[in-house]
């Protein structure tokens, strides 16, 4: 009879190897490293939930067409087209963010000529998937109609270059942010940080080529609370973020190193009282990635370390003390 203690206990000994490793120093930071990026990444692929996130092939129904048409009264006619005949006829899937994004790629941004209303149609079924896929609920409170007007007020060449030449001021940044202006009474302006950096990544992502596709990094809770184990790690200081513009009582927070009060102030609206820009401040938090990769002296994309950091800590308490 086989022994089947042993055989549990030797696959549980042999899949150690597979673990991610941590710094021998603090166990409860995961290393920046080549292999353990390639295992998240291994994972993401392997996950059910992640299965089919780049596939160009998830097409919406027809029905969320007509949607997308009506929502954001975009006078685009669908019907009779390559598109319409390759979506779904039943059901209300709205289609993933791979597909919209390579519809996307397909209308060369520097011809002028084409449909303006088939672009904003298509930018507006992106924009939508990203807020869906990454739970950024833009429309918990009806803004998202604004958020994607705002997108479409730029000409297709207009938003790329934006997006590729974003320069220190990230413009884009500050404008998907810059905080709503709700009609219903009910609900408060909101800035959309987390949703602006997630939709530049995105485009950046599937219609860039080549290092051009890691242009920008993404900002939400995991990354915000797991970012201060590395400036830690790496003795970063955040002295050498200060930038002309910031209130007194940001640069207290930077005397004292508090780590997760000033990316707090980067993507929340906890500390909006000073002139910088979420543009500027969206510069100073992909130079404190950078310099953490380089800290690391480990060649990975702010798209691995990103992957890393928030398929390793999603689920964990984060103890930096």
């Amino acid at each position: 009879m086989i022994n089947c203690k042993d055989l549990i206990n030797n696959e549980l000994e042999e899949s150690k190897q597979f673990y991610f490793d941590t710094y021998k120093d603090n166990n409860s930071v995961v290393e920046l490293s080549t292999r353990n990026v390639y295992l998240a990444e291994a994972m993401f692929k392997n996950d059910s939930a992640y299965l089919k996130a780049n596939d160009e092939n998830g097409y919406p129904t027809k029905k969320c067409l007509k949607e997308i048409t009506k929502e954001y009264k975009i006078n685009y006619n669908y019907n009779n087209t390559e598109l319409y005949d390759r979506c779904l006829s039943k059901g209300n899937y709205k289609g993933l963010s791979a597909f919209w994004f390579s519809e996307l790629k397909k209308m060369n941004p520097h011809i002028n000529n084409q449909s303006d209303d088939k672009y904003k149609f298509i930018l507006a079924g992106a924009a939508q998937s990203v807020d869906r896929e990454n739970s950024t609920h833009l429309n918990s409170d009806h803004q998202r109609c604004e958020i994607i007007g705002r997108l479409c007020e730029y000409t297709p060449s207009g938003l790329y270059n934006l997006i590729l030449y974003p320069e220190e001021k990230f413009e884009l940044i500050t404008v998907i942010s810059d905080k709503t202006n709700p009609k219903d009474e009910k609900f408060s302006p909101r800035s959309n940080f987390s949703f602006a950096t997630k939709f530049c990544h995105y485009y950046s992502y599937y219609i860039f080529k080549g290092n051009c596709r890691d242009n920008y990094s993404i900002f939400d809770n995991v990354l915000k609370n797991a970012l201060p184990l590395y400036l830690k790690h790496f003795n970063i200081c955040l002295q050498e973020y200060y930038q002309e513009g910031m209130s007194s009582k940001i640069n207290k927070i930077i005397k004292s190193n508090r780590y997760l009060d000033f990316l707090k102030y980067i993507g929340d609206s906890t500390y909006d009282d000073d002139e910088l820009t979420k543009g500027k401040k969206y510069k100073i938090y992909l130079d404190i990635i950078t310099n953490i990769i380089d800290k690391s002296e480990q060649k990975i994309s702010r798209n691995g370390f990103d992957h890393l950091l928030w398929y390793y800590y999603k689920g964990r308490e984060i103890n930096d003390k």
